[in-house]
């Protein structure tokens, strides 16, 4: 939990905490990944409540660019 912390690492206090429990590396991985989701969700709902009064429809295909570009990135770096 302590890669929670803001600032803090999320994924070195979750492999250095696995490595600590002398858990598989495979699953320190997975928990580094799925701890670094609910952490981004919540920064990006955080931006998008922030700059709500900015964001138009203009937007959105802005927006849908980054999704596929991050998409596509994402699988070419799987």
């Amino acid at each position: 939990m302590l890669g929670m912390i803001p600032g803090g690492s999320r994924s070195g206090a979750s492999i250095g905490g696995g490595d600590a429990a002398s858990a598989q590396t495979s699953a320190r991985r997975g928990v580094s990944f799925f701890l670094a989701i609910p952490t981004m969700v919540a920064r990006l709902a955080y931006d998008f409540y922030k700059s709500r009064a900015e964001m138009t429809t203009d937007h959105l295909g802005i927006i849908a660019i980054g999704f596929v570009v991050s998409f596509i990135t994402a699988l070419i770096s799987w």
